[in-house]
């Protein structure tokens, strides 16, 4: 193992960073509050081998240690997971991004070396703050690549967020939603405006209709409330910043 230390800030500028200190032909991505599977890189690298396949993706479940209390489990809310057992094909259709997160992704080094990595505007601790992932498969789609989700490739994510840290982060994932439609319009891709009208409903409209409907959680409204208001500044800040991919 090789552990390369840089001064950038951001969770796209370490990837490429790592993608760039490297040639294997296979590239991993996972994340520090993630454990991984003894099968995971196995179940990555049987997927990526098949030619055809551009970019993987794998189960997500979430983990709670015993040293996380009630405030670290909130009932309906777990983030940046994918529970689905049934592997999946995506393709053709580059507005069907429900493959995964980028805690649990892998790529082959040409399609990475093709379309420029990831992009550094968005992203953790980038400017844009989320979407670099989803951005990522987008292209990969938009492109005319193919998309596996392999539940095989288990990883489990540690639900380690309180409630204002989930508040924060769910807000920067709906800028970055706003962010990456703005810079598919930026491009001429009209594209973006579906992204953004399907995160409006998705993960805004039915968010809210599920915590009055199901959940009955003042919680669950809130975060249905943030994701139809953020994405337009994400939106704003888009059609402003520069983008590196």
């Amino acid at each position: 193992m090789c552990y390369i230390r840089s001064t950038l800030k951001g969770i796209s500028k370490a990837r490429n960073v790592g993608i760039a200190a490297g040639n294997a032909p296979l590239v991993l991505f996972t994340d520090d509050d993630c454990r991984i599977d003894a099968e995971w890189v196995k179940a990555m690298v049987t997927e990526l081998s098949d030619n055809g396949t551009w970019a993987t993706f794998g189960r997500i479940l979430p983990e709670r240690g015993d040293s996380c209390d009630a405030e670290y489990t909130i009932p309906g809310i777990d983030l940046a997971t994918k529970m689905s057992a049934e592997r999946a094909i995506y393709a053709r259709n580059r507005f069907n991004l429900g493959f995964g997160h980028g805690a649990n992704m892998g790529v082959r080094r040409e399609v990475l070396e093709r379309l420029g990595g990831f992009d550094e505007a968005l992203g953790a601790g980038g400017p844009l703050r989320s979407w670099e992932d989803r951005e990522f498969g987008y292209r990969v789609l938009r492109a005319g690549g193919r998309i596996i989700y392999n539940p095989a490739a288990l990883v489990y994510h540690r639900q380690w967020r309180s409630w204002r840290a989930v508040l924060h982060a769910s807000r920067d994932y709906a800028i970055g939603a706003g962010a990456a439609a703005a810079k598919c319009l930026r491009s001429g891709d009209l594209g973006g405006i579906v992204l953004f009208a399907d995160w409006l409903f998705e993960q805004g409209m039915r968010q809210v209709l599920s915590g009055l409907l199901k959940w009955q959680s003042v919680r669950k409204i809130t975060l249905g409330l943030m994701h139809l208001i953020y994405p337009w500044k994400g939106l704003y800040l888009g059609l402003r910043h520069r983008f590196t991919a």
